[in-house]
């Protein structure tokens, strides 16, 4: 059914259905750095760890990210491929690819709790009795509504709600300080990278590095892009998505945080600041970051059941499940970890990460990848990915101590990607029958 189809969960997307231009996907892209988790992260890590750790951190995450961005655009525009698609012919198989697929759809459901997480501080501060269940439920239906069409949908709100946020932001750093302050202390305050030494400047890019999710979704959107339009899209979507999320949105939270004495919550500070306008502020930012969320999230989930269990269940019934788990966990407290919880999901997406962009660069001229007559599994990038999250998982829950928390993404980066260049070499990968 066309319904079913409309955005290619389970299929490369035909040069027919590809749209004529860059900037109106790019509108949709930028509901990526309005997401205020990114005020929030740039926010806790300034306070933590000072202004001149995170420029630089910011700076090494955005060469990282970037790279990773400009190759999977790259490859979805040639290929018409999502990131979950393109992990059938880049090291996973069809079967294998079930389990990127699985963190794919995971990492969506956790970021989405934490989007809701700040919607519901900022309410519940303005409005005290009114239940999260209702936030969340409501929340939940307004996001359903408006994703349901998939891209063709989600790019006139975006379009429609971006100036809205812009002029928003203007406002509140107009009622935070001029830019004057920027040049005069923030860039001074806090510890030196020195001070902090290697550890705690490793954490605070172990933070950042969790927001390779930026690649990926790139890709899902950068699939809708005609050929000819692939290293532009590439520049958009790879670099200057990176430079928008990391040195606007999350330069901008640390210098809120300075300003304001150390609070990093944009759901505390927003409504204290511009009051109702705060509140909108806070729904406009997030529901366009959860539409994404919801969207990129049910591809996934649509490829999981598919190469799992060989359930062809549409998009929009997984996008239906996804959020409805997705505001289950918002109920708990994953926003109040908001630092740890991003750096443990960095090691699981940025492994999946580093061994599709490891096989793009060795895969750059093949013009027409294998899907249905790939096989079931790629045991390189299966082994690849699980052996990067078997060393980097106990790190991250504390095995080396704060170190091995901070190394953790990192590792996982180096060890998927390098197993994934010695595997190919050694020829060890062997295709394994369908049982």
């Amino acid at each position: 059914m066309r319904s079913q189809r409309e955005d290619f969960p389970l299929d490369a997307v035909p040069r027919d259905s590809r749209a004529p231009g860059s900037l109106a996907l790019f509108s949709v892209i930028l509901g990526i750095p309005s997401a205020l988790v990114f005020l929030s992260v740039g926010g806790a890590l300034q306070t933590a760890y000072g202004t001149a750790s995170l420029l630089s951190g910011l700076l090494v995450a955005s060469v990282i990210i970037g790279i990773a961005g400009w190759a999977l655009t790259s490859y979805a525009c040639r290929t018409g491929l999502d990131s979950d698609l393109m992990s059938i012919p880049l090291g996973f198989g069809r079967r294998g690819s079930a389990l990127t697929s699985c963190i794919y759809a995971a990492n969506f459901v956790v970021l989405f709790a934490l989007e809701d997480g700040i919607i519901a501080s900022a309410l519940q501060q303005q409005w005290p009795a009114i239940p999260k269940f209702v936030i969340f439920v409501g929340l939940a239906l307004v996001v359903l509504g408006l994703a349901w069409k998939g891209v063709s949908g989600l790019a006139p709100t975006m379009l429609v709600t971006f100036p809205v946020f812009a002029v928003l932001m203007i406002l509140l750093a107009h009622r935070t300080g001029d830019a004057s302050s920027v040049t005069e202390g923030f860039l001074q305050s806090g510890p030196s990278v020195t001070e902090i030494g290697a550890e705690g400047w490793l954490a605070v890019l172990a933070a950042l590095l969790a927001f390779v999710v930026n690649a990926t979704v790139a890709a899902d959107v950068g699939r809708f892009l005609r050929p000819e339009h692939r290293v532009r899209g590439a520049v958009l979507f790879g670099g200057v998505l990176q430079v928008t999320s990391f040195f606007g949105a999350t330069l901008f939270g640390g210098w809120l945080a300075w300003r304001l004495g150390g609070n990093s919550d944009p759901g505390s500070y927003l409504p204290g600041l511009l009051g109702a306008w705060g509140i909108l502020c806070v729904l406009v930012s997030q529901t366009r970051i959860n539409l994404i969320n919801a969207y990129s999230g049910s591809l996934s989930a649509a490829n999981f059941a598919a190469r799992a269990f060989g359930w062809r269940i549409g998009r929009r019934h997984c996008m239906v499940i996804l959020v409805a788990v997705a505001t289950a966990l918002a109920m708990s407290d994953v926003y109040g970890n908001l630092v740890a919880v991003l750096t443990f999901e960095a090691i699981f997406v940025m492994a999946w990460v580093s061994v599709l962009v490891t096989n793009v660069w060795r895969d750059a001229d093949h013009p027409n990848p294998e899907i249905e007559g790939a096989p079931d599994v790629e045991w390189v990038g299966v082994s690849a990915l699980l052996l990067a999250v078997l060393i980097a998982a106990p790190l991250a829950f504390g095995a080396m101590g704060e170190l091995g928390k901070a190394v953790a993404p990192l590792t996982a980066m180096i060890v998927a990607s390098a197993t994934t260049v010695v595997g190919d070499l050694m020829r060890v990968s062997r295709p394994v029958d369908a049982v």
